[in-house]
């Protein structure tokens, strides 16, 4: 009994022994991969995008996350750190994400650079901020990432080489992780029920073809606005310089463009006074907004529904989204189709000046990863997830047996893709751009579906939609999806400098279309800019070229 006894006591030491020491292991493991920070144990786990092989015993990695709504409505009585689409996605990662921060949209910029100079930053930000971001990271507050992304079957599946020297910051580094770009060029959104009525169904293709139907609209009703924007010089009206060959300022650029081979500010493009004359036509013949300049955002969006406006600009995820309704207003008169950008043909043009692209990734929409983050793995985990086709059916179609059912092979939408309780869901999708073509199609077939119609004018809607969605594909691919100019960064004093100038010029823009200065007095101005600027101009060339060296680009 004695022996017994020994014998037991020996084999629960040694037993002891062998636990104490695979939990030292462990915690050695875990502390090395923290410290390293340089690549995702996701590699050897997951034998999918979404994760799904993750060890069943492994705890859930815990991090924070900040993250952008992009404009998208989250109901009062829904918790984005509590709900079934975020809990999928939590299981599908193996990950706990303890608490998510989610501005309002309009302060979201505000926000992010308070987080920013507290130093109390979230472990994963999702941004838009490019610049203020990688600036934030040269200074040690996120990782740098290109191990992580070479390590990452995921990731570095959708990094090409070139891809990822375009997005180096200035100091050679790559700190964000930027999001898929969805299958969206820009085009325009047009009211298709007044091509019909008006135009005989002819969608034009010219500036000109356009400028004849616009008055044609005005003169069916003088109350009718045929042509506005918002905020002055908005995307709308950047869509009436593109056929030119002509990029302004607007909010996502700064009038500066890469034209045949070199930087050029947009006073200096060819055929610039030709598309501010033919926009200044629009407006003095009262065929455009007179108050463009001041309008808010649901200005512009009172007059779409109220008075007529024949088209506007937008992705063309965006415009999915108001195939049957006006700027999403409930308007059944006003039937909603995707056009190209009009075309001159003018010679001497850069095509990718005036044709919007299919971009190699998205230029904006990224996520960063906090220095001093804890469970880089587990973050890892997560983004492959959120690139992952799981994740992408999560967004579009929503929850099997919750939001659709399977029948005959095929996904049968229970609930309404507009329902905010279940449309807010679209928040995850933003490393996939928001937009897929899956749910492109899907909030044409909603749309089309909850419309009062008669089935013909479903079906000619229908049709009219798929054709101009595939012209304007046409026309997208007919460009690069990267080109020289997306290795181009400016340093934060040029940047500054950039900005700065692009207000001016805007202001000088804004004047010449609406009278407010002569077309001599608007020559002397835009001449003035060019010489104040042309250290600018001249630093964007200067990157170029260092850019086109080291890089091997054209």
């Amino acid at each position: 009994m004695v022996k017994t006894t020994k014998r037991i006591v020996l084999v629960l030491v040694i037993l002891s022994v062998l636990m104490l020491s695979c939990v030292a292991c462990t915690q050695s493991a875990s502390q090395n991969t923290t410290a390293a920070a340089t690549g995702s144990t996701a590699a050897s786990t997951q034998g999918t995008a979404s994760g799904t092989t993750t060890a069943a015993t492994e705890a859930p990695a815990e991090f924070s996350l900040f993250m952008s709504n992009s404009g998208i409505t989250i109901p009062d009585n829904v918790d984005p750190a509590d709900n079934p689409y975020i809990k999928k996605i939590e299981e599908l990662a193996n990950v706990k994400i303890t608490s998510i921060t989610i501005p309002p949209y309009a302060d979201f910029e505000t926000k992010l650079n308070l987080m920013l100079s507290s130093g109390e930053i979230a472990d994963l930000v999702h941004n838009f901020q490019v610049a203020d971001v990688n600036k934030a990271a040269a200074a040690g507050a996120f990782l740098e990432v290109s191990d992580i992304i070479d390590k990452s079957p995921v990731i570095s599946s959708i990094y090409t080489e070139q891809v990822k020297n375009a997005i180096r910051y200035t100091d050679g580094k790559i700190y964000q992780i930027r999001a898929v770009a969805p299958p969206d060029p820009y085009c325009l959104v047009v009211r298709y029920d007044l091509v019909k009525s008006l135009n005989a169904g002819v969608m034009p293709t010219t500036p000109d073809e356009w400028y004849q139907l616009l008055k044609k609209v005005k003169e069916a009703d003088p109350n009718n606005i045929p042509f506005s924007d918002f905020g002055g010089l908005g995307s709308t009206t950047a869509a009436l310089f593109y056929p030119y060959g002509v990029e302004i300022p607007t909010s996502g650029t700064n009038g500066w463009q890469y034209t045949n081979g070199s930087y050029i500010h947009c006073f200096e493009a060819k055929y610039m006074k030709d598309a501010l004359l033919y926009v200044k036509k629009l407006y003095d013949e009262g065929l455009m907004s007179k108050t463009f300049v001041t309008n808010t955002q649901q200005d512009f969006s009172n007059e779409k529904l109220n008075n007529n406006v024949l088209f506007w600009g937008n992705n063309l995820g965006s415009a999915s989204m108001v195939y049957y309704s006006n700027n999403s207003i409930d308007n059944q008169a006003a039937l909603i189709v995707p056009a190209p950008i009009a075309v001159t043909n003018l010679p001497g043009i850069d095509p990718t000046n005036a044709i919007p692209r299919i971009n190699e990734l998205n230029w904006g929409h990224n996520v960063v990863i906090s220095s001093k983050a804890k469970n880089v793995d587990g973050i890892v985990r997560f983004i492959e997830t959120m690139l992952s086709e799981d994740v992408t059916n999560l967004f579009v179609y929503g929850l099997e047996d919750v939001d659709y059912k399977i029948e005959n092979g095929e996904k049968v939408m229970q609930t309404v893709a507009g329902d905010p309780d279940h449309k807010f869901r679209s928040i995850y999708g933003f490393l996939q751009g928001y937009n897929s073509r899956a749910s492109m199609d899907l909030n044409i077939a909603t749309r089309l579906s909850r419309s009062t119609a008669a089935n013909a004018t479903k079906t000619e809607l229908k049709t009219a939609i798929d054709s101009g969605t595939e012209q304007v594909y046409k026309a997208a691919k007919t460009v690069p999806t990267i080109t020289a100019k997306d290795f181009v960064t400016l340093s934060e004093e040029f940047t500054n400098k950039a900005n700065e100038g692009k207000e001016l010029a805007k202001s000088i823009i804004l004047k010449a279309i609406t009278g407010e200065i002569t077309m001599d007095e608007y020559d002397a101005q835009s001449a003035a800019f060019l010489e104040t600027y042309k250290p600018v101009t001249d630093e964007y060339n200067r990157v170029l070229a260092a850019a086109k060296t080291q890089y091997n680009i054209d």
